[in-house]
């Protein structure tokens, strides 16, 4: 059994759902001005690349300089959403692009980095839940559903306290 997006059980693929193709693609592309942690530095021979990739998608030369972040994703959400495409989904590593997403109309995205919380001690929770909407598990902005593995790895301490690994299966379901 799987659990899709939606927290439904389910063993049928996506495919006997939907009735636009998905296509799986992953982009990642910025410069770290909204916080996504991606940091396209382009100099010298490799400019020219970058300029050729941010024309064949519509972008001016100057995003390289300005808010390629925000630029990139309005622009390629604009692009999925004019296509035959049935979804975007966005892998942020960091769940706290949930607002950005929320305000891009994303229907789903998939997260991490927070280890679930890691170190999680009964009546307090986990400790580092002040920072993130999401610390693991299904959480809901809007239209938008994100989903925040605990993953299997730790930081900084080999330990996790009331926070088992995991390696997440998720099925994905038309609505």
């Amino acid at each position: 059994m799987f659990y899709s997006a939606n927290n439904v059980m389910t063993t049928e693929p996506l495919a006997q759902h939907s009735r636009k193709p998905i296509d799986m693609h992953v982009h990642i592309v910025g410069n770290g001005s909204g916080g996504t942690g991606c940091w396209l530095r382009v100099t010298g021979f490799h400019r020219l690349f970058a300029t050729f990739m941010l024309r064949q998608i519509g972008l001016p030369q100057g995003a390289l300089e300005g808010d390629l972040d925000r630029l990139y994703a309005e622009r390629f959400l604009h692009l999925v959403r004019e296509s035959s495409l049935g979804a975007a989904v966005l892998l942020a590593h960091d769940p706290r692009r949930l607002t950005e997403a929320s305000a891009l109309n994303i229907p789903l995205v998939l997260s991490g980095h927070t280890h679930g919380g890691q170190v999680v001690l009964p009546i307090v929770g986990a400790l580092a839940a002040q920072k993130f909407p999401v610390v693991w598990g299904i959480g809901r902005r809007d239209r938008t559903t994100m989903f925040v593995s605990r993953g299997v790895g730790t930081i900084y301490l080999p330990v996790r306290v009331n926070c088992p690994p995991e390696v997440a299966i998720l099925t994905l379901q038309a609505a």
